[in-house]
């Protein structure tokens, strides 16, 4: 039988973002917007207001900085994110998952990738809430 090791970045409290919309990760990573997930599964984002929120994603061993080119040793993509509320629902990573005075749950199957950074439109107002687990 699996378990479900169910947590929640920043002690479950909503992320802050930055002033150029990345979202700042609690202190021990290595940079304030790149969040370790190597060792998770699965993580779900929490959207709530109005707002674009894009996820991006890499493999490399050390932290990417995601807010300089990719690049073959800066290297990340946009990540897509499955809706939890519409039946088939994927939102392209480049264009994000879009809130407009409502939630969404979404979800981001990590498989190998080793970073994330998530990020919201600098003028938004969308608070963004990160659960995480490593079920197996």
């Amino acid at each position: 039988m699996s378990t479900k090791d169910v947590k929640w970045a920043n002690n479950g409290l909503k992320l802050d973002f930055d002033a150029n919309g990345w979202a700042i990760f609690p202190t021990g990573q290595i940079l304030q917007n790149a969040y370790n997930c190597s060792d998770l599964r699965d993580l779900l984002l929490t959207i709530v207001g109005t707002g674009t929120v894009n996820v991006y994603g890499s493999c490399q061993e050390l932290p990417p900085d995601f807010s300089a080119a990719s690049i073959i040793t800066n290297s990340y993509v946009p990540i897509t994110l499955a809706d939890y509320s519409l039946a088939d629902v994927k939102y392209s990573g480049g264009l994000g998952a879009t809130v407009a005075a409502s939630t969404k749950i979404v979800e981001l199957d990590t498989n190998i990738l080793t970073w994330i950074a998530i990020k919201r439109g600098a003028q938004d107002t969308c608070d963004v809430l990160l659960t995480l687990t490593n079920a197996q």
